[in-house]
């Protein structure tokens, strides 16, 4: 992917601030975002989910159903009666959560073979093969339809985040809420680890800082109820899957001894709640009327 070399939130310019094998991470004097300017075009096949799914997948969705459960929970009172759309929603198990809150599930992902996986579990759901771009143009999502979008593990994948959000604004009803979890620059495991950091890999390309979320709800005019760093329920089992199938070299060496070891000793499924590298984003839709609160940073809850 050739980046654009200047910030996609505040057009500030980009400055080279190191290098991997696979591209170069720039960084806005501005805000402090950092972009990837990746020499590897990801291609989001069916391998793409497959190669981590296969072996661990019960383990992978009961340890993600968790999780999501605790997202949506935690956010809404009720999903009763509400439309909820999940962007990047894989093979649908935050859907499946959504679906038994009472919510009524959408879900878009540019990966055909995990579509097809979540039609086949969740027949009841409306779920197409598309980027959230196309779904809008080719009519396939009702604009300001939805009380809750959320966006797991999909910020990253996306070079214009300026362009994303106002997509994703676009489809919210005014007072909607948002639900986002982003690789955070700015977390301990990301200082101490430096260029090995686990976050950095080939199709994660950018990676907004906290300043970088405040400018853009000023520039798109939505309002951040919470930015902080994001705490998982994983299980032992599921940590040295995720190592063993998307590291390499040493990492992965880890990852597979661990499952080896977790196994034998029958503590793959001991469950921990960890610091996961990633900040959690719960954004709300300033509804259209001038007396209400001003959006961005004021209000809000930022650790």
């Amino acid at each position: 992917m050739q980046l654009d070399l200047k910030c996609s939130v505040c057009d500030s310019a980009l400055t080279i601030h190191n290098h991997l094998q696979y591209g170069t991470l720039n960084h806005c004097r501005d805000c402090g975002a950092i972009y990837l300017n990746s020499t590897h075009t990801p291609k989001y096949d069916h391998s793409y989910y497959k190669s981590w799914f296969a072996q661990q997948q019960g383990n992978i969705e009961k340890i993600k159903r968790i999780n999501f459960h605790s997202l949506l929970t935690s956010t809404i009172d009720s999903l009763k009666g509400k439309k909820i759309l999940d962007i990047g929603c894989a093979t649908g198990f935050l859907l499946k959560e959504a679906i038994e809150l009472g919510g009524e599930a959408y879900g878009i992902d540019i990966n055909e073979w995990a579509v097809t996986q979540a039609k086949k579990e969740l027949p009841q759901a409306h779920i197409f093969t598309s980027t959230t771009n196309e779904a809008i143009t080719k009519g396939l999502l009702e604009p300001e339809s939805f009380d809750v979008i959320t966006g797991t593990d999909i910020i990253e994948h996306v070079p214009d985040i300026t362009d994303c959000f106002t997509d994703i604004l676009k489809l919210m009803k005014p007072g909607g809420k948002g639900i986002f979890t982003i690789p955070d620059i700015e977390s301990f495991s990301c200082k101490i680890m430096g260029s090995y950091w686990f976050q950095y890999k080939p199709e994660h390309v950018n990676f907004p800082t906290r300043k970088t979320l405040i400018k853009l709800a000023e520039k798109l005019g939505f309002h951040i109820d919470q930015v902080s760093p994001h705490r998982k329920k994983l299980t032992l089992g599921y940590i040295f899957n995720v190592l063993h199938s998307n590291s390499n070299g040493f990492q992965k060496y880890i990852g597979k001894m661990g499952l080896i070891i977790s196994e034998i000793f029958r503590i793959n499924q001991t469950i921990f709640s960890l610091p996961t590298g990633e900040m959690l984003l719960k954004i709300s839709k300033t509804p259209k009327d001038p007396t209400t609160e001003p959006s961005g940073e004021k209000s809000c809850s930022i650790s």
